[in-house]
């Protein structure tokens, strides 16, 4: 999720996000990195400094862990294609070719004791 606003600034502000200021923000101002702190911690806060000319504020996030939840999805899909790969690849005598919905048909004893 991001949000680009230009803003001016003479005196210098703050801008007050209606966003729950979780880990993995981002603040930045004509692309050079600014903080944030948040408001009774909960909302995202950006202090604009003073003298800022229609300037470029972009506030971005990302969930933290991102990179690693797509790398392990990607590792897990090579995985699966890997087994399934080895697995077509056995030789046919291998192969179960018995019907696993064959009824049974030797006889059962009872086990009541």
């Amino acid at each position: 999720m991001t949000s680009h606003i230009h803003v001016t600034s003479a005196d210098g502000g703050q801008i007050v996000f209606a966003r729950l200021a979780w880990p993995g923000y981002r603040v930045t101002l004509d692309g050079h990195d600014i903080g944030f702190h948040t408001i009774d911690g909960t909302f995202v806060a950006v202090d604009i400094p003073a003298g800022t000319d229609n300037g470029e504020l972009i506030v971005s996030w990302r969930p933290p862990g991102w990179k690693i939840g797509i790398a392990t999805a990607l590792l897990g899909l090579i995985g699966l294609g890997w087994l399934q790969w080895t697995h077509r690849r056995r030789p046919e005598e291998e192969h179960d070719h018995s019907d696993p919905f064959e009824p049974i048909t030797e006889e059962l004893t009872p086990a009541f004791v």
